[in-house]
């Protein structure tokens, strides 16, 4: 049982590698341009190889890159697309434009012109995929609640891998959570932002006693939330990988019969949805990035 659970933790470790896929093998290039300030956040470890994604480098590894996630590109065509099919974030991203301190891609976009802000959004990720986490937020955040997604993102990834202090991590993901849900109240199927809130959660799990966890209700949230959305995007695998994560940290924690009796969970259950993970198509396939 102890070699399993070790087995089934393992692997959710593989997956959170991957959600963060902060690197890809490749003949990326150096640049300065990110790291015109200084950050506060603890930086991306020296130990690790750095990776940056100038001009259109970002663009042609944005598939390798985005390995688990599969989200689409954000040029100006997807920025339109994604503001008219949801009008309250487009009244969000008008009304942001409008303050007299309003990013100049914020009004271009007011206008109908959505290149710069693609720009700006490009730079985000840019950032983020080159581990300069607190850069990639606080650029985010300047670009209204289009902006702020991809920001709570590479603060999540910060708090997962970076901050070592649990009363920190902790605090950092609670705040992720309540980004994801501003997120979600103009976006309300969204489904980066949907499984940024899944994530916060079942980290923060991670960081509470079990009776804090059980009284929590975010056992509960997580369960029913990570269902809808397997559901909703049967070829994504992330999904069912974070399903078959936390049931195998329920076990872990609880053990089988608890598990089974109070979550309707068990060992099996969490190599299931592993092997789930493991049945869509090829090219959609967790791959670990080294």
């Amino acid at each position: 049982m102890r070699h399993l659970i070790f087995v089934l933790l393992s692997s959710l470790s593989v997956a959170v590698t991957l959600f963060t896929a902060t690197a890809v093998a490749s003949n990326t290039t150096t640049t300065t341009a990110s790291q015109s300030t200084k950050a506060n956040w603890p930086g991306y470890p020296d130990s690790l190889p750095a990776y940056e994604y100038p001009g259109t480098q970002l663009a042609e590894h944005w598939t390798e890159l985005t390995a688990l996630i599969h989200i689409p590109y954000p040029d100006a065509g997807w920025i339109e697309e994604t503001l008219n099919t949801y009008p309250a974030l487009q009244a969000a991203m008008a009304a942001a434009a409008r303050d007299p301190a309003a990013d100049k891609s914020l009004i271009a976009a007011s206008q109908g012109n959505y290149q710069p802000l693609a720009e700006q959004l490009q730079q985000v990720w840019r950032l983020h995929y080159g581990g300069h986490y607190e850069q990639a937020w606080r650029l985010g955040n300047q670009l209204g609640p289009l902006g702020e997604i991809p920001a709570n993102y590479a603060r999540l990834i910060n708090a997962s891998f970076i901050l070592t202090d649990k009363s920190a991590k902790l605090a950092e993901f609670r705040a992720c959570a309540e980004s994801s849900q501003a997120s979600l109240q103009l976006a309300p199927d969204y489904a980066l932002s949907e499984y940024g809130l899944v994530y916060a959660r079942v980290r923060i799990l991670e960081l509470l006693d079990n009776t804090q966890a059980r009284s929590s209700g975010y056992i509960d949230f997580a369960q029913k939330s990570l269902a809808s959305l397997a559901r909703n995007f049967p070829q994504e695998p992330v999904y069912k990988v974070t399903q078959g994560g936390l049931e195998a940290g329920i076990v872990a924690r609880i053990g089988s019969f608890l598990a089974t009796l109070t979550y309707g969970v068990s060992e099996d259950s969490a190599v299931s949805a592993f092997n789930s993970a493991l049945q869509v198509p090829k090219a959609r396939k967790p791959t670990v990035l080294h």
